[in-house]
């Protein structure tokens, strides 16, 4: 009886062991099948409608009764447009949509067109640091340049306190430049440029 009982241990950790082993090789499998990036269904498709449109408002920029502000352009809407914030009223000139045109490997981040949702021929484009976001004419996936890619970087949860709840918030990261949407001088005052500066992603670069 104590030779059987001996056999049965010897197995029951035998079997223990190829179990230990078996979940091993299904981990390793699992990392090496992905190692960390985003999956080709977490990507935004290049060939789908436009995402949104949406109404991008500052974290830091919020109006003398502690409102709301938007991501805005005066029309006309075109090349002389420069970007700025506002008390949002949801009208056009404050209405965005996202053109997904196609995936950095290297930053593992979907890239996009941000385009004015009444006028979709023109798109946000980034001339340099310290330089207002102005509109340009929306350039054809085949040519299109640095200045009119863009990614979204998730910053993180922030509680919004003239919504009163939490929010998911971005920065707007131009890909060409690195550079990122910035209200100028942290202003929070209606009219307020929003040009492009060095990611630091504080409150006037954190988007929502």
């Amino acid at each position: 009886m104590r030779r059987r009982g001996v056999l049965g241990n010897l197995f029951s950790r035998i079997v223990i062991i190829f179990k230990i082993i078996s979940l091993l090789s299904i981990t390793v499998v699992a990392i090496v099948a992905n190692p960390g990036s985003a999956s080709a269904d977490d990507r935004c498709d290049p060939n789908s409608s436009y995402e949104g449109p949406y109404w991008w408002s500052g974290v830091g920029a919020t109006n003398a009764n502690g409102g709301r502000t938007a991501l805005a352009v005066s029309p006309p809407w075109d090349s002389s447009s420069y970007a700025y914030i506002w008390s949002i009223n949801y009208d056009l000139r404050q209405l965005w949509s996202f053109d997904c045109v196609g995936y950095s490997d290297y930053r593992q981040r979907d890239i996009y067109q941000v385009r004015l949702a009444s006028s979709q021929d023109s798109c946000l484009s980034d001339y340099g640091q310290g330089t207002a976001a102005v509109l340009d004419d929306c350039l054809p996936q085949a040519s299109w340049q640095t200045w009119q890619q863009w990614e979204l970087v998730y910053l993180g949860q922030e509680w919004i306190p003239s919504e009163g709840v939490y929010r998911s918030t971005y920065a707007i990261r131009n890909s060409g430049s690195g550079l990122c949407l910035d209200v100028a001088g942290a202003a929070t005052y209606n009219g307020a440029t929003v040009v492009t500066w060095p990611c630091h992603g504080g409150p006037n670069q954190r988007w929502f």
